[in-house]
């Protein structure tokens, strides 16, 4: 039985990990880069240990400084979050060659899906086509455009039990920064739904899959769609998932670690209306100073009925000067019975959040709302200079 459990990881992510530990009954370890160290997750922990400064590699990255931390503080299990670490297979190895266990897919698996070697074997089983490479990005006509994505998560144990959750719609930046997502897609229509979280279970059936991922389609203007690929582990989106269905997504991640079978069943997952997830980040200003941009002088954090605020910041906290480090300060998520009910509820609940000293977004995820293209469903990408 899993009793400690180091988080390989910082910020929002690592903050929510060692919140689900706590009502779990798990105690947590918080390892941290030397810039890091008045981050909120550090100061949740039950314990602490710095594993270096400066670059990523130098510490969320570094997996020997990680492997330690966990040997010398007693954990018997690594949470590698999302991101950094979380996606490596080496590190996935390394930790069970200390007898650790690596909360998320098997390091074979990972492996087998970095390479695609896995993904090529079930090619034929599946009934939707997979993303060609170097698929073209735009035709005259619009009909090649494979800008638009959409997730779809699944949850698996070792027992073959698999429950596939609601499709997130993703809307990003040409440079691939999340932007917002939503659950259900607003331009899929009933069949297709079906089919994606169909060929999700598929996917995951033929690859044996345990712990948490997801698998990631392609949509064109056309509404063709394609199989782009799977991500091993918990997806930055999580919290969208766990507010839409119901679910300790994490929490469930732990209890398949652990050897548990899935605490719920598929019907028991279905999510009910409609759910939005706004990724606020930080604008650093040039004008102002670099320490005073990041330091938060007040946060006012929104509640209510279906409003969720992930977030790693307080009044206080003066924001890491490093480059590195991904930009993101908070994560808004609510749901209402319809899209239209869940967008005026995510304009009153970005209206009311309040991050003084630190320039957000804050302000431009609130024109998204209000943009006749993105109530109808018609946006599915934003230029860098949007």
């Amino acid at each position: 039985m899993i009793h400690k459990i180091l988080v390989a990881n910082r910020g929002t992510i690592a903050v929510s990990i060692i919140r689900t530990c706590r009502c779990l009954g798990i105690q947590t370890v918080a390892v941290y880069s030397k810039e890091d160290a008045q981050s909120l997750h550090v100061q949740l922990a039950d314990q602490r240990l710095c594993i270096g400064q400066g670059s990523l590699e130098n510490s969320y990255l570094n997996r020997e400084n990680i492997i330690s931390a966990a040997l010398y503080t007693g954990a018997d299990a690594v949470h590698p979050g999302c991101g950094f670490l979380a996606e490596d297979a080496a590190f996935a190895r390394l930790c069970q060659k200390h007898g650790l266990i690596f909360i998320g897919p098997s390091p074979e698996l990972i492996e087998q899906l970095h390479t695609g070697s896995r993904l090529e074997q079930i090619r034929e089983k599946i009934r939707l086509p997979f993303l060609p490479e170097n698929a073209p990005k735009e035709t005259a006509e619009g009909s090649a455009d494979f800008s638009r994505t959409i997730e779809v998560p699944i949850i698996a144990d070792q027992f073959g039990k698999i429950v596939v959750l609601k499709e997130k719609d993703c809307l990003s930046r040409a440079n691939g920064q999340s932007i917002l997502e939503e659950t259900p897609s607003a331009v899929l229509g009933t069949k297709g739904r079906q089919a994606l979280r169909q060929t999700a279970f598929e996917i995951a059936k033929a690859l044996c899959y345990t712990n948490v991922g997801t698998v990631i389609f392609a949509l064109n203007k056309s509404q063709q769609v394609y199989v782009k690929g799977i991500t091993a582990g918990i997806s930055s989106g999580y919290g969208l998932t766990e507010m839409a269905a119901g679910l300790d997504v994490i929490g469930e991640q732990i209890r398949i670690a652990d050897g548990e079978a899935l605490s719920f069943k598929q019907e028991e997952a279905a999510s009910k209306g409609h759910a939005l997830v706004c990724h606020i980040r930080a604008n650093f200003s040039a004008e102002s100073s670099e320490a005073e941009s990041r330091l938060v002088h007040h946060l006012h954090v929104p509640a209510g009925h279906g409003v969720r605020v992930d977030t790693a910041l307080y009044a206080g906290y003066q924001i890491p000067a490093y480059q590195d480090y991904d930009t993101e300060i908070a994560q808004v998520i609510v749901q209402a019975p319809s899209r239209a009910a869940a967008i005026q509820k995510m304009k009153t609940t970005l209206d009311e959040m309040v991050v003084l000293g630190v320039e957000t977004n804050l302000d431009f995820q609130y024109s998204i709302m209000e943009d006749p293209k993105f109530r109808d469903g018609r946006i599915d990408k934003l230029n860098s200079d949007d």
